[in-house]
């Protein structure tokens, strides 16, 4: 017989039949995984390339077919259940959810946020066993739920995030848990509900602390963070410092004075300044750099202001300031609240000096721009109007100035906003006006920009032929407006206008 041979058709069929069993096609689950992350993986090279030239929305339209084809055929409640555990079916399940996510942000990036919350809602239930899938879903329907001015929902959603387990996609989801507490905690407390944002603390609290109790040693560690802050928020200074103090024998090294810095800010956070300088003193004697003894001054010094020791603080936001030929980005924030500390101490002329040279030193900074406003607004407490015009227009003059040189968004969106104040200031309600809507234009979902925007409302409700505008202005913020007080304020002075 020729050793060459050619097998038979039937032990080429067997021979067929082994390959695919190796690779995994014997077995639907397996193949179903390696059709459904493939099909996801050939998606996501698309989408990338579809964004790399522009493509127009026929082509992603197309794209979230595939999408949603992929999500419905391998379905993720079917494969990953409520209580199952590691396995094939979790593997396919994951991969389809996370095509739902994709087909999501897709309609959002083409400003479909109807079909994108809509999608999203029906997908939460679907990945009910999926956490780190059920997270992602939240996260982005809150944003969508924002951008169609449904707040009352976007809140409710928050909500089921901070019932979340921290430790949940192993341990990402702890992040946005302690994210979610806090924008719902400052919505709450904006429209005054202080029970219902205490009620968020508490439930946030037992679930860092249950986590906390559970978590290994590479986990320990945000949690103990995020756990020290939602007490500090609570008020509880104890409850602050216990989960950091605990972990102080974990901390890498070259870390232990940069811990002992946070710890400072969560007492004086907490309402414990005596603490607060404790830790502060600490940790600057331990590293005398600016990245840690700086802002451990500047919490120290906040401390006694809270003590009412105006010239311990003094001392220390001094030292941030001598200490060091150049403070760096600590400069701005010791000069504004050094001289924000003199004015309220009667120390105007210091003050003054202080705000002035903030302003030459740092003159993009937006605590500079802040300076100028805070110079008119002294002279014009305390009845001084010659000097209020004169310092308020060579502000507008200047920040008019910089307006034109400097295209940082974030410096146009501060000079912009002092701007209007200025102008206010002087009388000149028309330009306030413009230039305050203006800022609302260019920065839509900002919330200075919202409540300059309100402010104009307020203004063209005062002038000639002003009320229809004002009206309509209000409306908007009323239902659009991202910062829940200005969104309250809105609706509560439209309701007062509508009675009339």
């Amino acid at each position: 017989m020729s050793a060459h041979r050619r097998p038979s058709a039937a032990a080429a069929i067997a021979l067929l039949a082994l390959a695919l069993e190796m690779a995994g096609c014997g077995d639907p689950a397996l193949w179903a995984r390696w059709q459904c992350e493939r099909t996801l993986f050939r998606l996501g090279s698309l989408e990338r390339r579809l964004l790399a030239r522009h493509a127009p929305d026929a082509e992603f339209a197309r794209l979230e077919q595939g999408y949603r084809a992929l999500l419905d055929r391998y379905p993720p409640e079917r494969w990953a259940p409520p209580g199952s555990g590691p396995g094939i079916g979790l593997d396919v399940g994951l991969a389809a959810g996370r095509a739902g996510l994709a087909l999501a942000g897709s309609e959002a990036r083409r400003h479909m946020d109807g079909a994108a919350e809509r999608d999203l809602a029906s997908l939460e239930p679907r990945v009910a066993a999926l956490p780190g899938v059920l997270l992602g879903a939240r996260l982005a329907r809150v944003v969508s739920l924002e951008r169609l001015g449904r707040f009352e929902e976007a809140e409710a959603e928050r909500d089921s995030i901070v019932s979340m387990d921290p430790l949940a996609d192993e341990g990402r989801a702890a992040s946005a848990v302690l994210g979610a507490t806090l924008h719902l905690v400052a919505d709450r407390r904006a429209r005054g509900d202080e029970s219902a944002a205490g009620a968020a603390l508490a439930r946030a609290n037992a679930g860092f602390a249950a986590a906390l109790a559970r978590a290994d040693s590479g986990q320990a560690d945000a949690l103990a963070e995020a756990l020290s802050q939602v007490c500090a928020e609570r008020g509880d200074a104890a409850g602050a410092l216990a989960p950091l103090r605990a972990r102080l024998a974990h901390v890498p090294p070259g870390w232990f004075a940069d811990r002992l810095r946070v710890m400072a800010a969560r007492a004086l956070q907490a309402g414990a300044p005596d603490s607060a300088i404790v830790y502060a003193n600490r940790a600057a004697a331990l590293d005398d750099s600016r990245g840690v003894a700086g802002p451990a001054w500047l919490v120290a010094a906040g401390a006694f202001e809270a003590l009412g020791r105006p010239d311990s603080a003094l001392a220390r936001y001094d030292q941030v300031l001598s200490h060091w030929n150049d403070p760096g980005a600590l400069g701005p924030s010791a000069r504004y609240r050094r001289a924000e500390l003199l004015e309220r101490t009667g120390q105007w002329a210091r003050a003054a000096s202080e705000y002035h040279a903030l302003s030459a030193v740092y003159p993009t900074n937006p605590l500079a721009f802040l300076s100028t406003r805070q110079i008119v607004q002294h002279h014009l407490r305390h009845d001084e109007p010659e000097l209020a015009r004169v310092e308020g227009e060579t502000g507008v003059e200047i920040l008019r100035r910089l307006l034109r040189s400097n295209r940082d968004p974030v410096v146009q969106l501060h000079a912009a906003a002092v701007e209007g104040d200025l102008l206010l200031a002087l009388g000149r309600f028309g330009e306030a006006e413009i230039v305050m809507l203006d800022l609302w234009r260019r920065f839509p979902e900002d919330s200075t920009a919202e409540a300059a925007a309100l402010g104009a409302a307020r203004l063209a409700a005062l002038r000639p032929g002003g009320g229809s505008r004002a009206d309509s202005v209000r409306a908007l913020l009323a239902r659009a407006a991202s910062d829940a007080t200005v969104r309250s304020e809105a609706r509560r002075e439209s309701a007062v206008t509508g009675a009339r």
